[in-house]
């Protein structure tokens, strides 16, 4: 017969064991806040609260890469059209200064630069029919300038948003927002509020790179990041959302490119497929180790901004005593295995945890 007793007893199991799912969950998967805020398709994942950090839950797409170039174009192609052209995936060395020679005083640079190029740039990457599915061939040096590029306009739109600026479409060489350089008061730019954001005010997030081997790991095992090889649907919530609009223009069967401050170059649709594989591809990781340097900011603070306007260092997080901890670009890993029959898909991560800064 069931008694009260028997029921008391199984009540109690039943908390136990909903605690104990509740921590083993906990242990898994998200601290509360699952996306960063304008920052569609982030996730926060942690085995525990000290491992918390974020990474995309896609891989980058074409879109993103695309936009990328542009704003390299747009803000070094006048003067340095080779720092330019390296971002191009596949582009041999040997070929950077034929590139600008024939490119300098063409209407359609572009139509040059594919003659170059392997043939997944054209055929894949610059095709409106596959222009949010993962880009691929990225060297691991391209893939961590994508990374650090992408978290400066992350920075830059909360500036934004926070009063401090207003948008700048104009910027031109080293007079572009870069995070470490406008830290150390190297960036005037659009201000709205003449001050320079301090780290310790938790405005500035640190910067996104390449998630390492166990991250990666993590993420995976948590089932909270998609692999697949597909289409990743762009939403216009993105903060890449008012350089897409300045730059890119997307149609069925072709793409309108803004480049180099007021020019611009229609590009159609290739006339053959092209052929994907989706079991032939890795994802890139880093080695990164966010204690390799125990540098400050102040000791970069007499070290002026190169030509494209960057410090030799970025942030990779923050102390528990909101200290930032500052690795040198030159200790980066940049080591990587060229296999062209392998795609290689890139995603990004930040040592943050979810509420850690300010939205």
């Amino acid at each position: 017969m069931f008694t009260f007793r028997s029921y008391k007893l199984l009540t109690m199991r039943n908390i136990k064991s909903f605690i104990i799912f509740s921590l083993l969950l906990n242990s898994l998967t998200v601290f509360g806040q699952i996306e960063l805020k304008n920052a569609p398709g982030t996730k926060f994942i942690a085995s525990n609260n000290a491992d918390t950090f974020l990474i995309s839950s896609k891989p980058i797409t074409n879109r993103e890469y695309i936009i990328y170039f542009l704003w390299l174009s747009n803000v070094y192609g006048i003067d340095y059209p080779a720092y330019v052209t390296n971002a191009i995936p596949g582009i041999p060395a040997d070929k950077i200064d034929l590139i600008i020679t024939e490119t300098e005083n063409s209407s359609t640079p572009f139509k040059i630069i594919f003659t170059y190029a392997p043939t997944y740039v054209k055929d894949y990457i610059f095709n409106p029919k596959y222009i949010d599915y993962p880009v691929i061939g990225l060297s691991k040096m391209q893939a961590n300038q994508f990374c650090f590029w992408l978290s400066d306009r992350y920075n830059e739109k909360k500036l934004i948003d926070n009063g401090f600026f207003k948008h700048n479409p104009i910027q031109i060489n080293e007079d572009c927002f870069v995070t470490e350089t406008y830290i150390v008061d190297q960036y005037y730019g659009a201000r709205i509020k003449p001050e320079t954001i301090k780290w310790g005010e938790g405005i500035l997030i640190p910067s996104f790179r390449l998630p390492t081997n166990k991250e990666l790991t993590n993420a995976m095992s948590c089932n909270d990041i998609f692999t697949d090889f597909k289409a990743y649907k762009y939403t216009s919530t993105s903060f890449l959302n008012y350089w897409h609009q300045l730059y890119l223009k997307v149609s069925e069967n072709s793409l309108k490119l803004n480049y180099s401050y007021k020019k611009s170059e229609l590009i159609s649709s290739p006339e053959h497929e092209f052929e994907i594989s989706s079991k032939n591809y890795v994802e890139l990781t880093s080695e990164i180790d966010e204690k390799a340097s125990g540098k400050l900011i102040e000791d970069f603070i007499e070290i002026e901004k190169d030509a494209f306007g960057q410090m030799p260092f970025i942030i990779l997080g923050e102390t528990s005593h909101k200290v930032p901890l500052i690795i040198e670009k030159e200790k980066l890993d940049t080591t990587d295995v060229i296999n062209q029959t392998i795609y290689k898909l890139i995603r990004f991560a930040c040592s943050i945890k979810p509420n850690q800064f300010k939205p």
